[in-house]
């Protein structure tokens, strides 16, 4: 039996991607990452095992997993994948990373 996880990191300096002014958000803004990763593609590791490239999900040559297309897109400017949205019940916002749209043809954000 497959058990599934991530571990996130404190996110500041050289020390994963800090996008955001708060270590916290970048933190939040990994797991959004990886948890977007795991709905499209949640065992990377079995391709990797077995060398079989049928068993991706959504993956691209060019780009790679859906959650690194956007930052490899994004280069030094992370704003554009990584941002603060409006949580649905007003309360606030939250940070997250933008995934890849083919309907909007770069990193988006349908949270509505």
């Amino acid at each position: 039996m497959a058990i599934y996880y991530a571990v996130g990191v404190y996110s500041a300096g050289s020390n994963g991607i800090p996008a955001f002014d708060q270590p916290w958000k970048n933190v939040v803004a990994t797991f959004y990452h990886e948890l977007n990763e795991a709905r499209t593609d949640p065992d990377v590791e079995d391709v990797i095992r077995t060398n079989d490239s049928s068993k991706l999900g959504w993956y691209s040559t060019k780009g790679g997993e859906i959650g690194d297309i956007p930052v490899k897109e994004a280069g030094t400017n992370l704003a554009l994948a990584f941002q603060e949205v409006e949580l649905a019940d007003g309360s606030g916002t939250v940070p997250v990373q933008l995934m890849w749209s083919n309907k909007d043809d770069g990193p988006a954000s349908h949270i509505a």
